[in-house]
């Protein structure tokens, strides 16, 4: 997976989850993986937790515009995460792949040669 690329993709479609940048600052002392589980908090969604159990870590490293943390999950499949926000697994890629694809193919009404690059 080349995290900045999907980073990049995710803000050009519609399923773009606004960046977190400031989410460290926000939460000072609450680390995201803890004790074998990843925790995605966010101001975004007031009230709201999604919890997973991590398996393994794929990669986490902090380029120059982002947090990128890769993990497999144990029953999420691989889990793709930036600045603390997930932003898709192998459970529920399919759908992001039906709208990726679909929608434009619909909107355009007569499309006769396609490429799919990624997937």
């Amino acid at each position: 997976i080349n995290a900045e690329y999907m980073g990049t993709l995710s803000e050009c479609l519609f399923f773009f989850a606004p960046s977190m940048s400031a989410y460290a600052d926000q939460q000072p002392g609450k680390p995201l993986l803890v004790d074998g589980w990843f925790h995605e908090r966010s101001p975004m969604w007031p009230g709201q937790a999604m919890t997973l159990q991590v398996a393994e870590v794929l990669f986490h490293e902090r380029s120059q515009l982002q947090d990128v943390l890769v993990f497999r999950s144990t029953d999420y499949g691989t889990v793709l995460v930036l600045d603390g926000v997930i932003q898709l697994t192998e459970r529920d890629e399919c759908s992001y792949q039906e709208m990726i694809a679909h929608l434009p193919l619909f909107a355009h009404g007569a499309v006769r040669r396609v490429l799919i690059v990624g997937g």
